[in-house]
């Protein structure tokens, strides 16, 4: 989608795209996201937590279903918003965020 950016951020992306450090920091940055990619995939699949397979990004889509039905609803059955939004509220008191899934 094509849309306008504010001035600063306009500013900084295209001191980013003239320096002559751009290589040396998509270079870095694919490094990193990928370390940081194995490291999440690995531990995903330790605890059973089923995921799709990223392709590109800094993005991964997680299954975390099963884990709202035991650590909040503590039932079987459908999943309501406020669970999902308990366990997140969790995750962020424990210093992790995850996007809610009725933000995709």
């Amino acid at each position: 989608m094509m849309m306008r950016i504010g001035s600063p951020t306009d500013v900084l992306w295209s001191a980013l795209l003239n320096s002559d450090e751009l290589g040396y920091y998509l270079e870095e940055n694919q490094k990193r996201l990928g370390q940081c990619y194995s490291f999440l995939t690995k531990w995903l699949k330790e605890q059973g937590i089923p995921f799709r397979e990223g392709n590109s990004g800094h993005f991964l889509l997680a299954d975390f279903a099963e884990i709202v039905k035991r650590v909040v609803a503590g039932q079987d059955g459908e999943i309501t918003t406020e669970q999902e939004v308990e366990l997140l509220n969790r995750l962020v008191d424990g210093g992790v965020y995850l996007g809610p899934g009725t933000s995709y």
